[in-house]
């Protein structure tokens, strides 16, 4: 009998403990339902609050800017490349026609160094032939080079100093043919010793480089002008009484032809 009672009483505690193990068991497995629900609930609230898809959006257009701004970069690193180029070809063509300048210079300055030389040398070797056409005659001994140029540069300033002259008394002045005169009168013009006029009288009128540039000048100013009007100009702008300014002096010595 007591053995009975034992048994039914573990019976009954083993129940007991079953049953609180049950309850303890649905409990917790209702907070945890709890606890999943309210954390959906949350959940589905942000869902409604923010539209849907907001969040890709968002990060896609962040990303097209991105984008963006690297094809800008890239556009303008393009831009700087290709006027880096165009400024590197601008360049060189530069220095392409500089040095075509340079060379077309140092050309024209050579051509014209030698024209010069040849000129100085032309007028050189017609000075010569021209003082060699002078000869002095004294004590039956020949001219020396120094008087050959002192009688010509006397023949220059006695032109200059008369301004104009009789092409026969110059020819008698320094003892020469009136023909001998005249081309050596004509050599000094070649070689821009004087400048002036010979007129249809035999006479030749000297003209200064000066009274030159005033005719000219006049000629500027005036725009056309006809031969009379610069006939009667000529009377002011060209001096032709003597030059005291060249000494006036007998010939060294008789000059022949």
């Amino acid at each position: 009998m007591a053995v009975v009672n034992a048994a039914v009483i573990w019976l009954i505690i083993a129940a007991v403990v079953g049953i609180i193990l049950l309850i303890a068991t649905f409990v917790a497995n209702r907070n945890k339902k709890k606890n999943k629900k309210g954390t959906e609930s949350y959940s589905m609230g942000l869902d409604d609050q923010m539209p849907v898809g907001k969040i890709g959006a968002k990060k896609q257009r962040k990303l097209e800017m991105k984008e963006e701004k690297r094809q800008l970069r890239e556009q303008m690193e393009a831009e700087r490349e290709d006027k880096k180029q165009r400024e590197a070809l601008r360049d060189e063509e530069r220095k392409r026609q500089e040095a075509r300048r340079r060379k077309e210079e140092e050309r024209l300055e050579e051509e014209e160094r030698k024209r010069k030389e040849e000129q100085e040398r032309k007028e050189h070797e017609e000075y010569l032939l021209l003082k060699e056409q002078f000869t002095v005659e004294e004590e039956g001994v020949g001219e020396t080079a120094e008087e050959s140029e002192a009688l010509l540069e006397e023949f220059v300033n006695y032109i200059k100093t008369n301004k104009v002259v009789l092409l026969e008394e110059l020819a008698c002045q320094f003892g020469l043919r009136t023909q001998d005169a005249i081309d050596r009168l004509q050599a000094l013009q070649e070689m821009e010793r004087i400048t002036g006029v010979t007129d249809d009288r035999g006479k030749f009128i000297y003209i200064s480089p000066e009274e030159l540039q005033a005719v000219a000048k006049f000629i500027k100013q005036r725009g056309r002008v006809t031969i009379s009007e610069l006939a009667e100009s000529s009377n002011t702008l060209i001096n032709l009484q003597t030059d005291k300014s060249h000494t006036d002096s007998t010939p060294l010595a008789q000059v022949t032809a």
